[in-house]
């Protein structure tokens, strides 16, 4: 099985927290159920109508986020070298979050497969999100 790219374009989105109502219990906000749609439909594209990836899966994510508009030039250039890294929301638990969930039953069966994880955050000049997903090759010592 080969390893998964899935690009997302724009600014990362993180998992928004579940929110309760006194009709129909728990909903996902609408913001966050957009942006997984959105992944969902990238993942699907990359996938091409491969199969599902199986057994233990690691991924590397890089969310690429926007430089601040007020940052002068000594700071825009900092952040692009990755002298300055972001600290500012989303956190990266989250974003890992919304782009695993949107890309559930597409890419892997259940998320539940994802054995490691490697992600950052970093500063560019048009944001995104890139995700790799690859199998884990395990070895027996039985």
């Amino acid at each position: 099985m080969e390893p998964i790219t899935v690009v997302i374009p724009g600014e990362p989105q993180g998992k928004g927290r579940p929110r309760f109502n006194g009709r129909s219990g728990v909903y996902t906000p609408a913001k966050t159920a957009a942006y997984e749609s959105m992944v969902g439909v990238l993942a699907r594209a990359s996938m091409r109508g491969k199969p599902v990836l199986t057994g233990p899966l690691h991924i590397d994510l890089r969310a690429v986020m926007p430089i601040p508009k007020s940052w002068s030039k000594a700071l825009r250039d900092a952040a692009i070298t990755g002298d300055i890294r972001p600290t500012s929301k989303p956190d990266i638990d989250n974003i890992i979050k919304a782009v695993s969930d949107g890309m559930n039953k597409i890419v892997y069966a259940d998320d539940a497969a994802i054995a490691s994880v490697s992600a950052n955050k970093v500063y560019g000049e048009n944001p995104f999100v890139v995700v790799t997903v690859k199998p884990i090759k395990e070895t027996s010592n039985v």
